[in-house]
């Protein structure tokens, strides 16, 4: 009875347009979200390059690709850098990751050459 009364509220909502109106409401702040992220994936990218820079100098000093003092100064300054609305915890968590996935990045870059 109760899925019965979802889909008949459901195929209601549809007659309506309700979705189709909710639709084209998301339209625009995705289409915004979409160029945001185009864009953090450029600069994801020309951080990769400075990165690669870094592990040539690395590899060249003989020193390791990961840095743990590095990596809490860069998680302090993002956190000190934020003026909001995304707190501070879930900022440094998205930037651990990048940390994380660069290090990575560059401890393979400096085995590769």
């Amino acid at each position: 009875m109760r899925s019965a009364l979802l889909i008949l509220l459901f195929a209601s909502a549809l007659a309506t347009g309700v979705p189709a109106q909710g639709e084209r409401a998301l339209a625009r702040p995705r289409a915004r979200i979409d160029a945001v992220d185009a864009r953090i994936v450029g600069l994801l990218n020309e951080r990769a390059r400075i990165v690669r820079e870094i592990g040539q100098i690395k590899r060249q000093a003989g020193l390791p690709a990961a840095d743990p003092t590095r990596v809490d100064e860069v998680l302090n300054r993002i956190a000190s850098q934020s003026t909001g609305p995304l707190p501070e915890e879930h900022l440094r968590r998205i930037y651990r990751q990048i940390v994380a996935e660069m290090t990575a990045f560059e401890a393979a870059e400096m085995t590769r050459k």
